[in-house]
């Protein structure tokens, strides 16, 4: 599984509501060439909604990538690189790796 580090931030343009944190945070992740991959979204215990336009440090868990995705992808995943998160072909928001892990032990 790869967990990573960052900061992300929603978009207004493609959301008409912030997100509450109570729900399942689920999009969508394009790390690069419009491969996706469903991960879910742990924010801190303190924030209980997500504003669009504004940003925070999050950890998201990517379980469908196991050693032969991340084999493939692994140029992709780099402290700083950005990444968009989807629902469907929308972009919902941006992201920039500050950390990563691929861990093989499930």
């Amino acid at each position: 599984m790869l967990i990573v580090e960052a900061q992300i931030m929603f978009n207004k343009q493609n959301l008409s509501h912030d997100l509450s944190t109570n729900n399942i945070l689920r999009p969508a992740f394009n790390f690069g060439r419009d491969l996706l991959f469903s991960g879910n979204i742990s924010v801190d215990q303190n924030i209980k909604i997500l504003e669009r336009n504004k940003w925070y440090e999050v950890i998201i868990e990517l379980p469908t990538i196991q050693e032969e995705v991340y084999y493939h992808i692994q140029d992709l995943i780099n402290i700083g690189n950005t990444f968009y998160m989807h629902r469907a072909s929308k972009v919902l928001g941006e992201g920039i790796i500050i950390n990563f892990l691929f861990d093989t032990d499930d």
